[in-house]
């Protein structure tokens, strides 16, 4: 019916809006004195490049009508203006900001620089970007012939700006699309992109999905939104009726009750978990109040910064103690290799590890108690490099049973 339309409509758009304010709120829970962010909740330490990415959000946000807080982007533009050795980016957010227009002298610098040097990728793309930003038009359509002429470097990079190819070409989409709407190299990019995007999302980097898909909503806007039926059925059969392309992505979490079989996967990187009395031996099983302590086992084929480790934990079990530090593990321990992760969240049902790994396994311990009576089954650990999630692995499935005392 049309009101019980309308009702799901206004859920979508409330379940959308709240989204989108707690990003905003996480976002501003990262943020420094300095005015800078750090990657982590918390963090005292701003990184430049992901304070730009940050402030970058959050100005868009706030264009959109979105509340952000009096003072926080401001705070976050003057920490990016005192930066001596600004990137390409850093100098975008500012120009986005408002920053590069009202100082004359900086985008005068930029325009004379771009015009003599050769900017490193991707610091090229984003300068067009900033002196297009400020005003000038023709300067900023001028360099971006240059620029989209540069060959991409073919790497990754796991920290800094975390480079790849593909998160570039989204940039490239993006930066071409608002200095050029019509540039033949946009079809181009569009094509590359979405062969690119044919896998499953797990494989590619927040960032390569973020740009890419901005590029593309972008493009998107050009075309007037038609109105289209469509019905899905319990086989997820689609019989839908519009005189446009529809673009369509379905994409299933979870596991199958009737899959309860999970090897252990590695594909660079190796996880293991075992469960321990606390009096240091291994077990399937135990007995309500009994305290436990769990294991996990990182190890790669290389040294990988980024890794994030999600460790689901038996639902008879309630975490107790997320991070047991070196001095007070239990006396039966005797390798002490411990994994030092930059964040943990913790969560009702698992512990997420944020840190690095290397070819020497590294140990996290965290303590559990038993509280619920039953048999059940654990999804595997599961791992991958967050820049690079090729590079990933699993662990196997477990049961474990928690009976009366």
């Amino acid at each position: 019916s049309s009101a019980a339309s309308d009702v799901y409509k206004r859920q979508k758009e409330e379940k959308y809006m709240d989204m989108v304010n707690s990003g905003i709120r996480r976002i501003i829970s990262m943020q420094t004195p300095s005015g800078g962010f750090a990657f982590w909740p918390g963090g005292g330490d701003p990184e430049p490049w992901a304070s730009a990415y940050a402030t970058l959000i959050l100005i868009e946000a706030e264009k959109e009508g979105f509340f952000v807080p009096e003072g926080v982007i401001d705070a976050a533009l003057n920490y990016l203006d005192a930066i001596y050795d600004k990137s390409g980016f850093i100098y975008y957010v500012l120009s986005r900001g408002g920053y590069l227009s009202k100082k004359k002298e900086y985008l005068d610098r930029l325009i004379a620089f771009s015009r003599k040097e050769k900017f490193d990728v991707p610091s090229g793309i984003f300068v067009c970007g900033a002196i297009n930003e400020a005003g000038k038009k023709e300067e900023a359509k001028n360099l971006l012939e240059k620029v989209l002429k540069d060959e991409e470097p073919k790497i990754r990079r796991y920290s800094y700006d975390f480079y790849s190819p593909l998160q570039y070409k989204g940039m490239k989409l993006f930066i071409t699309q608002t200095i050029d709407p019509y540039n033949s190299e946009i079809e181009k990019l569009l094509i590359e992109i979405g062969e690119a995007l044919s896998r499953k999302s797990f494989y590619y980097t927040t960032q390569e999905l973020a740009w890419c898909l901005a590029g593309i909503g972008m493009y998107m806007e050009r075309f007037e939104k038609e109105k289209y039926e469509a019905e899905i059925s319990k086989k997820v059969i689609l019989n839908i009726k519009s005189k446009e392309n529809l673009y369509l992505c379905i994409e299933n979490s979870g596991f199958s009750k009737r899959e309860e079989s999970f090897k252990q996967e590695i594909n660079g990187l190796y996880l293991k978990r075992k469960i321990y009395t606390f009096k240091g031996e291994k077990t399937e099983s135990g007995e309500l109040g009994d305290l436990l302590v769990i294991k996990i086992s990182a190890k790669s084929t290389g040294y990988y910064e980024n890794v994030a480790i999600e460790a689901p934990v038996p639902a008879g079990l309630e975490i107790v103690n997320p991070r047991i530090e070196e001095a007070n593990l239990p006396f039966w321990i005797k390798n002490r290799r411990i994994m030092t992760p930059y964040y943990v969240d913790i969560r009702d049902d698992r512990i997420i590890l944020f840190g690095n790994v290397r070819t020497d396994t590294l140990y996290y311990y965290f303590l559990a108690r038993a509280v619920t009576l039953g048999k059940f089954f654990t999804s595997p650990v599961r791992g991958f490099v967050m820049y690079n999630p090729e590079i990933n692995g699993n662990s196997d499935a477990i049961y474990f049973e928690v009976s009366k005392k």
